[in-house]
């Protein structure tokens, strides 16, 4: 059997994507719970983190053919 798992991605605090988005001040939250693949922590550019949010419900949902 073959089993796709998405996750969010997630810059997790110490790491370089974490300092670069917060220097950007991108990060949403500081809220460590969240940090969990699935949740959206950062805004992501060129698309509102709601949609981001939504498309990874959608591809647990319906995965691509």
């Amino acid at each position: 059997m073959d089993i796709v798992l998405y996750s969010v991605y997630t810059p997790f605090p110490g790491t370089n994507a974490w300092v670069q988005l917060n220097s950007q001040s991108r990060i949403l939250t500081t809220d460590w719970g969240r940090y969990d693949g699935r949740h959206v922590v950062f805004k992501p550019a060129g698309i509102l983190s709601r949609n981001c949010r939504m498309d990874s419900y959608r591809a647990w949902i319906k995965p691509m053919d």
